[in-house]
């Protein structure tokens, strides 16, 4: 938690926390500020989690 916050901080609101997101909602975050697909997104994760 701490370490997704002193990278990603900026991808949440003030009164947003990172575990009361839903996946979907994280990934459209990431998406709108990095760019890509969400399906790169997906895969990405995908092989993390293998």
């Amino acid at each position: 938690m701490s370490k997704f916050n002193d990278k990603y901080k900026e991808l949440l609101h003030e009164d947003e926390e990172v575990f009361k997101l839903k996946q979907e909602e994280l990934i459209s975050k990431i998406v709108k500020k990095y760019g890509g697909s969400r399906a790169t997104i997906m895969r990405i994760l995908a092989n993390y989690r293998k």
